[in-house]
């Protein structure tokens, strides 16, 4: 068991995986951390084989490493901790190994920071920047458009065909993370604008909903990225990042204070569990804030009156 080198165990972890159906994005995520763990043993001359990873090596030579040299943050250290964790589990599991490393390790503990949203007025400026006499114009507004009707990841929107689009349920087919299909639903104003922009793309050799201008190439996230940027500097907006992520998370703020249901927000924007939504309910919701008017001791006793 000592014998499986690095390199071994990651091939067939990635093989496993990619035999269980999981998104070429997902196994790209998990060989990319890998490759962060070997290059933070190697960089201190220690051994990458399974066996010689233990529990004081992830912990005085992985995690405070990275956090104190290479002063990466908790979220960055933690992505690579799920990665190598997920790798060691498949090692026990096969019986390559006798137990994982990571039995007493646990993820670096993240301060929760405040969930920046786009205000309405920011939302008007963003979307007052493309020119709609060109095609790049209605391209970005309709993008910008669909992340706000539907609070779908950038992955998500750059992987869209036309064939996912149900234009009778009012629906689109995402391939969410772990290769978990999942359907978001647009209204009627969102129908309109898809229809104007399918018009404009016209016919290209493939059925990615979003194109490139002029080599009509699937559009990917560094452009999606590069052009919501760019709009949102013309538009003035200094005080929140201008990006795909920060659009979902307004999908979620307008959604909770609209008084989504929760069930459907978590399977709409995909989240295996509840934490993230309840975290938007937490920042959002105005219900706690409206029943305490009703349940409020000082207001209820009437303190001025005691006097």
């Amino acid at each position: 068991m000592g014998e499986l080198s690095f390199e071994d165990a990651v091939r067939l972890f990635l093989r496993d995986r990619k035999y269980a159906n999981l998104s070429k994005h997902t196994l790209e995520f998990y060989y990319r951390e890998f490759l962060k763990l070997r290059n933070t043993l190697e960089i201190q001359q220690l051994s990458t084989d399974p066996a010689a990873i233990t529990y004081r090596v992830l912990k005085e030579n992985v995690i405070f490493y990275l956090m104190e040299e290479e002063e990466l943050k908790p979220t960055t250290i933690n992505c690579l901790l799920r990665a190598a964790r997920a790798l060691f589990n498949y090692l026990v599991k096969e019986e390559l190994l006798p137990e994982s490393p990571f039995k007493k390790i646990s993820l670096v503990k993240v301060k929760r920071t405040v969930v920046n949203t786009f205000t309405n007025q920011q939302l008007f400026a963003l979307l007052g920047q493309p020119k709609l006499n060109t095609f790049s114009g209605v391209r970005d507004y309709t993008m910008i458009l669909l992340l706000l009707e539907t609070g779908i990841r950038v992955r998500e929107l750059c992987e869209i065909t036309l064939d996912d689009i149900d234009w009778s349920a009012m629906s689109i087919k995402i391939n969410g993370k772990g290769a978990r299909e999942r359907f978001v639903y647009f209204q009627d104003k969102m129908r309109q604008q898809l229809i104007t922009y399918i018009h404009r793309r016209g016919a290209v050799p493939h059925r990615t909903l979003f194109v490139k201008r002029g080599n009509q190439m699937p559009i990917d996230r560094r452009a999606v990225h590069e052009q919501i940027q760019t709009h949102g500097k013309t538009a003035g907006i200094t005080n929140v990042r201008c990006s795909p992520h920060t659009m979902r998370h307004t999908f979620a703020r307008l959604s909770v204070q609209n008084k989504a249901n929760l069930f459907a927000l978590q399977s709409i924007l995909g989240h295996s569990t509840m934490d993230q939504v309840l975290t938007y309910v937490n920042l959002f919701s105005s219900e706690v804030r409206d029943a305490h008017k009703a349940f409020s001791p000082v207001e209820n006793i009437k303190i001025g009156e005691v006097f």
